[in-house]
């Protein structure tokens, strides 16, 4: 996971991603799951492997510079959130994937998708 220490100058906390959405919405996700829980468990046993895999590939994207994976990694982590419920992990990613102008916005933008996934992967169990 990308974290930035408190001496870091980009440091954000927690209130930075504050947000009403919750972390995962179960209700949506019953439903397109049609209440199959096997299939719910199976489904958030992906997501997670997809979380870890794209917060990955977004802290490779800041290392090498990469502006063009690091939007590829947040587009498909966007995607993948909205499927199973995970609606406030789509939204830091949905905002990483247009604020990606310099380094330092990608910085801040990884900070926040990290929280929230952090979140996220709790939430999930």
């Amino acid at each position: 996971m990308y974290a930035m220490q408190d001496g870091d100058e980009y440091f954000r906390s927690t209130k930075d991603v504050e947000s009403d959405t919750p972390v995962i919405d179960l209700g949506y996700l019953q439903r397109v799951t049609l209440g199959d829980s096997a299939l719910q468990n199976e489904v958030l046993g992906l997501f997670r492997e997809q979380i870890a895999s794209s917060v990955s590939a977004l802290r490779k994207s800041i290392a090498d510079d990469d502006c063009a994976s690091w939007r590829m990694a947040a587009h498909t982590l966007k995607g993948s959130a909205r499927a199973v419920g995970a609606f406030r992990l789509a939204q830091e990613a949905e905002r990483a994937e247009r604020d990606n102008e310099t380094l330092n916005s990608r910085a801040r933008g990884a900070e926040r998708i990290a929280i929230v996934a952090v979140a996220t992967v709790a939430a999930i169990g």
